[in-house]
C-alpha cells in the first residue's frame, strides 16, 4: 500500500519509473514541478491569491523594516541550512529506507 501511495508522488512530480530496469525516466522541469505546483495550490486553495497578496505584503514590511540587505543575509543565514538539513533528513530517514525496501522486494 505505501508503494502506490509513493508511486502516485514519484509519477506525478518526477516522471515515470520504468517497468523492467526501475529506473526513473524523467519529466521536463516544467511538467514536473511548475504547472503541477501551481495547479494544485490553485485546485487545492481558492484562496490562495488572498493568501499570496498576505505574504508579500508580510515580505516588503518586513523587508522594508530591516533593509534588503539584511533581509537576504538573515534568509540565506536561515533557510539554506535549514533546506540542506531537512533534504539530508528526507535522503536518510525516507528515501534511502523506500529503495532498500523496494530493492529487498525487487530480488525476491
Amino acid at each position: 500500500s505505501i508503494v502506490m501511495f509513493l508511486d502516485v508522488g514519484i509519477t506525478f512530480f518526477t516522471g515515470e519509473l520504468h517497468a523492467v530496469t526501475g529506473h526513473l525516466v524523467p519529466k521536463p522541469f516544467v511538467k514536473r514541478w511548475i504547472i503541477p505546483g501551481i495547479l494544485i495550490q490553485l485546485l487545492l486553495n481558492p484562496r490562495m491569491m488572498e493568501v499570496s497578496a498576505a505574504v508579500k505584503a508580510f515580505v516588503r514590511h518586513t523587508v522594508s523594516d530591516v533593509g534588503p540587505v539584511t533581509a537576504w543575509r538573515w534568509s540565506a543565514a536561515l533557510f539554506i541550512p535549514l533546506f540542506s538539513f531537512a533534504a539530508e533528513r528526507f535522503n536518510r530517514h525516507v528515501w534511502r529506507r523506500f529503495v532498500r525496501e523496494e530493492n529487498a522486494a525487487c530480488s525476491l
